[in-house]
């Protein structure tokens, strides 16, 4: 389906959202050390450094979030990290559009 890419990173971030909890307002409460983007870059980084330790894996977990949801995010599948590390990043440009709109 062409533009497949898009549906699914709109549907992480919904669920992001409406499942978890985990709104613009709770993004600039509990985020300020940039760790959306630093939860994406980790996701992503399997790729490249695929053997690391679980102890190595939990110290990737950005400050705050729960290791145990991290583990399994970073475990999961190529394809779903990719679309959950966009969807992370998609809530960070949220933060920074109403961070910008509140100046």
């Amino acid at each position: 389906m062409k533009n497949e890419w898009m549906i699914l990173i709109a549907r992480e971030r919904a669920e992001q959202v409406h499942l978890h909890g985990h709104t613009v307002e709770t993004d600039i409460e509990f985020n300020k050390e940039e760790q959306l983007t630093k939860g994406a870059i980790a996701l992503l980084s399997k790729d490249v450094q695929p053997d690391l330790s679980a102890e190595e894996v939990e110290k990737l977990a950005p400050e705050g979030w729960d290791v145990e949801k991290w583990v399994k995010m970073y475990n999961k599948p190529r394809k779903e990290r990719t679309v959950i590390a966009c969807a992370l990043m998609a809530a960070q440009i949220d933060v920074m559009l109403r961070l910008e709109e509140e100046r």
